[in-house]
């Protein structure tokens, strides 16, 4: 599953913890993101795609990326023709190496030239 900024959410640590059921992993989770103001179980996540707020980690449910993506109808930021000038997606897309930028840059691209056919 893709998450709206386009983290694979296999690699999310918290997003992997809750799936495996691996308390260890949602701790590091905590201990690594929570500044010492959260607990494991703040971080049980099944991703930001989820519609009921509880079923996301506490940080990730507050994200303005997500409410942004929700608001303007989009089901990525890939789709916004703003992508690569939006502040919320700023420290995603400062490094062209990343799989997130690379990923976002290709749906990106897809998106708007079949759009612009269609």
């Amino acid at each position: 599953m893709i998450s709206f900024c386009g983290i694979d959410c296999s690699d999310c640590q918290a997003y992997r913890g809750t799936i495996d059921a691996n308390i260890e992993l949602l701790k590091k989770s905590s201990d690594e993101w929570g500044n010492g103001k959260t607990s494991p179980e703040d971080w049980v996540c099944l991703g930001c795609r989820q519609k009921k707020i509880k079923l996301l980690a506490k940080n990730c449910s507050k994200c303005p990326i997500r409410k942004c993506v929700i608001g303007h109808g989009f089901d990525l930021c890939a789709q916004c023709p703003d992508l690569f000038k939006c502040e919320n997606m700023k420290s995603f897309m400062q490094d062209k190496d990343s799989i997130v930028y690379k990923r976002n840059k290709l749906i990106y691209d897809s998106y708007f030239s079949t759009s612009k056919d269609n």
